[in-house]
Protein backbone atom coordinates (compact mmCIF):
# COMPACT_ATOMS: atom_id res chain seq x y z
CA UNK A 1 0.00 0.00 0.00
CA UNK A 2 2.93 2.18 0.87
CA UNK A 3 6.28 2.70 -0.20
CA UNK A 4 8.83 4.85 1.70
CA UNK A 5 12.27 5.12 -0.17
CA UNK A 6 15.01 6.87 2.75
CA UNK A 7 18.25 8.65 0.95
CA UNK A 8 16.94 9.34 -2.32
CA UNK A 9 20.00 9.83 -4.83
CA UNK A 10 19.62 10.68 -9.03
CA UNK A 11 20.20 6.82 -9.57
CA UNK A 12 17.05 6.47 -7.47
CA UNK A 13 14.94 8.36 -10.41
CA UNK A 14 12.49 6.57 -12.10
CA UNK A 15 9.29 5.34 -12.90
CA UNK A 16 8.09 2.99 -9.81
CA UNK A 17 5.32 0.65 -10.35
CA UNK A 18 3.63 -1.99 -7.92
CA UNK A 19 2.86 -5.90 -9.08
CA UNK A 20 0.24 -7.63 -6.91
CA UNK A 21 -0.31 -11.07 -7.67
CA UNK A 22 -2.46 -14.29 -6.53
CA UNK A 23 -3.23 -17.80 -7.55
CA UNK A 24 -5.63 -16.18 -10.55
CA UNK A 25 -2.50 -14.26 -11.79
CA UNK A 26 -0.48 -11.02 -11.81
CA UNK A 27 -1.25 -7.28 -12.55
CA UNK A 28 0.86 -4.42 -12.35
CA UNK A 29 0.02 -0.66 -11.46
CA UNK A 30 0.14 2.27 -13.67
CA UNK A 31 3.73 4.04 -13.36
CA UNK A 32 4.76 6.45 -10.93
CA UNK A 33 7.29 8.82 -11.46
CA UNK A 34 10.24 9.66 -9.31
CA UNK A 35 12.77 12.49 -10.43
CA UNK A 36 15.01 14.30 -8.24
CA UNK A 37 15.14 18.41 -8.13
CA UNK A 38 18.11 20.11 -7.12
CA UNK A 39 16.88 23.04 -6.21
CA UNK A 40 13.51 23.89 -4.53
CA UNK A 41 11.04 26.71 -3.49
CA UNK A 42 9.08 25.54 -0.40
CA UNK A 43 6.42 26.17 2.13
CA UNK A 44 7.17 25.51 5.64
CA UNK A 45 3.66 24.13 7.13
CA UNK A 46 2.87 24.60 10.62
CA UNK A 47 0.03 25.36 13.13
CA UNK A 48 -1.52 28.16 14.49
CA UNK A 49 -4.64 30.28 16.21
CA UNK A 50 -8.07 30.80 14.86
CA UNK A 51 -8.26 35.10 14.76
CA UNK A 52 -4.14 34.56 15.17
CA UNK A 53 -1.50 36.74 12.59
CA UNK A 54 0.99 33.73 11.27
CA UNK A 55 3.82 34.21 10.10
CA UNK A 56 4.46 31.35 7.13
CA UNK A 57 8.08 30.92 6.14
CA UNK A 58 8.98 30.38 2.34
CA UNK A 59 12.12 28.64 2.01
CA UNK A 60 15.13 28.39 -1.03
CA UNK A 61 16.98 24.79 -1.34
CA UNK A 62 20.25 26.35 -3.54
CA UNK A 63 22.62 24.67 -4.94
CA UNK A 64 24.89 27.71 -4.92
CA UNK A 65 24.18 29.30 -8.22
CA UNK A 66 20.69 30.97 -7.77
CA UNK A 67 20.16 35.13 -8.08
CA UNK A 68 16.48 35.33 -8.19
CA UNK A 69 13.03 33.81 -7.63
CA UNK A 70 9.57 34.72 -8.72
CA UNK A 71 6.00 32.60 -8.11
CA UNK A 72 2.91 33.46 -6.91
CA UNK A 73 1.68 32.13 -3.49
CA UNK A 74 -2.32 30.51 -3.71
CA UNK A 75 -4.35 30.85 -0.17
CA UNK A 76 -8.17 30.46 0.66
CA UNK A 77 -9.22 34.27 1.08
CA UNK A 78 -11.87 32.98 2.89
CA UNK A 79 -9.49 31.28 5.66
CA UNK A 80 -6.52 33.59 5.51
CA UNK A 81 -6.49 37.73 4.81
CA UNK A 82 -3.11 38.46 3.59
CA UNK A 83 -1.64 40.98 5.86
CA UNK A 84 2.28 41.76 4.71
CA UNK A 85 5.28 40.19 2.98
CA UNK A 86 8.90 40.49 4.12
CA UNK A 87 12.36 39.64 3.53
CA UNK A 88 13.58 36.56 4.65
CA UNK A 89 16.38 35.77 7.51
CA UNK A 90 18.63 34.76 5.02
CA UNK A 91 17.50 37.09 1.91
CA UNK A 92 18.80 40.36 3.96
CA UNK A 93 20.56 41.95 0.62
CA UNK A 94 17.54 41.27 -1.88
CA UNK A 95 14.76 43.34 -3.34
CA UNK A 96 11.29 41.86 -2.83
CA UNK A 97 8.94 43.09 -5.14
CA UNK A 98 4.88 41.56 -4.33
CA UNK A 99 2.09 42.15 -6.48
CA UNK A 100 -0.77 42.05 -4.25
CA UNK A 101 -3.10 42.66 -7.26
CA UNK A 102 -5.24 39.41 -7.27
CA UNK A 103 -5.64 38.85 -3.74
CA UNK A 104 -9.44 39.03 -3.71
CA UNK A 105 -8.91 35.34 -5.73
CA UNK A 106 -6.16 34.22 -3.33
CA UNK A 107 -3.01 35.08 -5.22
CA UNK A 108 0.00 37.07 -3.72
CA UNK A 109 2.84 37.24 -6.46
CA UNK A 110 6.60 37.35 -5.02
CA UNK A 111 9.64 38.32 -6.75
CA UNK A 112 12.77 38.80 -5.37
CA UNK A 113 16.33 39.04 -6.56
CA UNK A 114 20.02 39.25 -4.79
CA UNK A 115 22.49 42.36 -6.22
CA UNK A 116 23.88 41.76 -9.45
CA UNK A 117 26.19 38.87 -9.63
CA UNK A 118 25.45 37.76 -5.84
CA UNK A 119 24.32 34.11 -5.11
CA UNK A 120 22.56 32.35 -2.23
CA UNK A 121 24.93 29.09 -1.01
CA UNK A 122 24.34 26.05 -1.16
CA UNK A 123 21.98 25.05 1.39
CA UNK A 124 18.55 25.77 3.18
CA UNK A 125 17.81 29.82 3.14
CA UNK A 126 14.18 31.70 4.40
CA UNK A 127 14.56 34.04 1.84
CA UNK A 128 10.62 35.18 2.31
CA UNK A 129 7.71 35.40 5.45
CA UNK A 130 4.30 35.96 4.85
CA UNK A 131 2.25 37.06 7.21
CA UNK A 132 -2.12 36.36 7.37
CA UNK A 133 -4.46 36.92 9.48
CA UNK A 134 -6.32 33.40 10.41
CA UNK A 135 -10.34 33.85 9.97
CA UNK A 136 -11.45 33.66 13.78
CA UNK A 137 -14.64 31.37 12.45
CA UNK A 138 -12.08 28.52 11.48
CA UNK A 139 -12.83 25.43 13.46
CA UNK A 140 -9.51 23.41 15.55
CA UNK A 141 -8.31 20.92 12.99
CA UNK A 142 -9.14 22.66 9.90
CA UNK A 143 -5.88 22.72 7.27
CA UNK A 144 -5.98 26.21 4.68
CA UNK A 145 -3.29 24.47 1.84
CA UNK A 146 -0.64 27.11 0.51
CA UNK A 147 0.35 26.24 -3.25
CA UNK A 148 2.16 27.50 -5.91
CA UNK A 149 0.65 28.91 -9.06
CA UNK A 150 1.89 31.60 -11.68
CA UNK A 151 -0.43 34.05 -12.26
CA UNK A 152 0.53 36.91 -11.25
CA UNK A 153 4.03 35.78 -11.02
CA UNK A 154 5.39 33.05 -12.88
CA UNK A 155 7.02 30.70 -10.94
CA UNK A 156 10.66 30.67 -12.52
CA UNK A 157 14.18 30.70 -10.56
CA UNK A 158 16.94 32.65 -12.50
CA UNK A 159 20.90 32.47 -11.80
CA UNK A 160 22.85 35.91 -11.99
CA UNK A 161 23.26 35.50 -16.03
CA UNK A 162 19.49 36.23 -16.12
CA UNK A 163 19.19 32.42 -17.16
CA UNK A 164 16.26 30.04 -16.16
CA UNK A 165 17.52 27.35 -13.60
CA UNK A 166 15.34 24.08 -13.13
CA UNK A 167 13.39 23.79 -9.71
CA UNK A 168 10.64 22.66 -8.07
CA UNK A 169 7.81 24.09 -5.82
CA UNK A 170 6.42 22.44 -2.70
CA UNK A 171 3.34 23.44 -1.21
CA UNK A 172 2.52 23.78 2.40
CA UNK A 173 -0.24 24.30 4.75
CA UNK A 174 -1.53 26.37 7.87
CA UNK A 175 -3.18 24.01 10.38
CA UNK A 176 -5.46 25.56 13.57
CA UNK A 177 -5.10 24.05 16.15
CA UNK A 178 -7.01 22.44 19.04
CA UNK A 179 -8.59 24.38 21.57
CA UNK A 180 -6.78 24.63 24.99
CA UNK A 181 -8.49 23.08 27.63
CA UNK A 182 -7.94 26.33 29.31
CA UNK A 183 -9.65 28.19 26.71
CA UNK A 184 -12.96 29.30 28.74
CA UNK A 185 -13.76 31.99 25.62
CA UNK A 186 -13.24 29.38 23.14
CA UNK A 187 -11.13 31.81 20.97
CA UNK A 188 -8.09 29.29 20.40
CA UNK A 189 -6.06 31.22 22.44
CA UNK A 190 -5.44 31.60 26.87
CA UNK A 191 -5.49 34.76 27.63
CA UNK A 192 -6.06 36.91 30.65
CA UNK A 193 -10.42 36.65 30.59
CA UNK A 194 -9.83 32.95 30.63
CA UNK A 195 -7.51 33.25 33.63
CA UNK A 196 -10.68 34.79 35.73
CA UNK A 197 -12.81 32.59 34.04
Amino acid sequence: AAITLSNIQASDTGDYVCLVGNTSGDTTSAAAPLSIVARLVRVVSQSTSSGANAVVSLQLLATGSENAAGFTVNFDPAQLAYVSAALGAQAADASLNTNTSQLGAGKLGIALAKPANATWTAGTHEIVSITFTVNASLAGGTVSALTFGDSPVQREISNAAAQALPGGYQAGSLTVASGFEADMNGNGAVSITDWVK
